[in-house]
């Protein structure tokens, strides 16, 4: 309570002597019920949550993340020529961060100040840890370096230079790290047609060797998809592939898709990724069919129309299977709730209620 006082009153000092002022809040959350052969399921979920106060005084913003314990976590502020940063965490490397860097850095998250020149292009950040870094962008090249301290002075160095697409398509980065370590990459991305072409190579002696290619065609009928890659360091080829098709046939709508890899990997892939290999065996290929079909038993203003699916998957590398049936729909408008089984295994039955919102 005592946080949020404090809160509170910096708030409204700051309003006082603001021009203008905005607060916002942000978050998720997930409510469910969910039936099944072990019992009855009640979850509630908040993730991601966050508020922001911002104020016009000068061009001065200040941004205020809490979590359940009201931590700060990042006050910014800005003007036309200058950009001042704290986070309570942040990094530099991995999911989330700066992304000041790809390969060379440690990804440590922790306390972190950075401070931006707009008209010079050029940012200086500490991290608590003894790190002090650098980033220079003059479009469109980026240069990154950093150095560590530790008690005893000097404890080593690393840098970066990329470009996304230097020229048509081409694009290179190049790293170091003291002690001997380097990175050398360069690809090209472009599109011809209906083709999609991203050609790569990495050779490195801290972060793998290898060339390859990925290529996707685009026609009415659906999209291929293919990777070939080869592992310099371990002298290992790899294939791998996919076929995606959607056709509708009002009200039925039918999925296809025929890929490498198992399709219990395939949920979570993205196009510009692959599961698989082919090379290593044939059979290593899943094939997966859907079904869905519109039904005319909503209730204006309570039920929408359901949406029955038949989905069934086949791995020939292990001969496995399975037929997962749903039954689908919305209440009131608001409330997600769905039935399934799948027909090779009863015992997977669910029946679900629940309510997903982003605010």
């Amino acid at each position: 309570m005592k946080k949020l006082l404090v809160i509170l009153t910096l708030v409204v000092a700051m309003t006082a002597f603001a021009g203008s002022a905005s607060v916002s809040l942000g978050g998720s959350t997930l409510f469910e019920v969910k039936l099944d052969k072990d019992g009855l399921h009640t979850n509630m979920f908040m993730w991601d949550q966050w508020a922001a106060f911002g104020v016009d005084a000068g061009n001065v913003s200040v941004s205020l993340d809490f979590d359940g314990n009201l931590t700060l976590n990042g006050i910014s502020l800005s003007n036309d020529h200058f950009a001042a940063d704290w986070y309570s965490s942040m990094a530099f490397q991995g999911d989330y961060s700066k992304w000041w860097f790809v390969e060379v850095d440690d990804g440590a998250w922790e306390p972190t100040a950075i401070f931006e020149l707009k008209d010079l292009g050029l940012s200086v950040a500490t991290q608590e840890g003894d790190k002090v870094l650098a980033k220079f962008a003059v479009d469109p090249v980026n240069v990154a370096a950093q150095i560590s301290l530790d008690a005893s002075g000097f404890a080593g160095a690393a840098a970066e230079v990329s470009s996304e697409n230097v020229f048509a398509g081409l694009g290179f980065r190049v790293g170091f790290k003291t002690g001997g370590d380097y990175t050398v990459n360069a690809w090209y991305k472009n599109a011809f047609g209906p083709v999609d072409v991203d050609a790569y190579m990495r050779y490195s002696n801290f972060n793998g060797q290898y060339v390859g290619i990925i290529g996707h065609y685009t026609h009415d009928l659906g999209k291929i998809g293919a990777k070939v890659e080869y592992d310099i360091e371990n002298s290992e080829p790899l294939f791998a592939a996919r076929f995606d098709g959607t056709y509708e046939f009002d009200p039925v709508t039918l999925t296809v898709r025929v890929g490498s890899g198992s399709y219990a990997d395939w949920d979570a892939i993205y196009w510009e990724e692959f599961h698989g290999d082919l090379t290593a065996a044939a059979t290593d290929v899943s094939v997966r069919g859907i079904v869905s079909v519109g039904l005319p038993l909503g209730i204006d203003g309570i039920l929408a129309a359901p949406t029955l699916t038949v989905q069934a998957d086949y791995y020939l590398g292990d001969g496995s299977m399975q037929i997962p049936v749903s039954i689908s729909s919305k209440l009131y408008d608001l409330l997600s709730v769905k039935a399934g089984v799948d027909l090779l295994d009863l015992t997977g039955w669910y029946a679900y209620v629940g309510y997903y919102a982003a605010f």
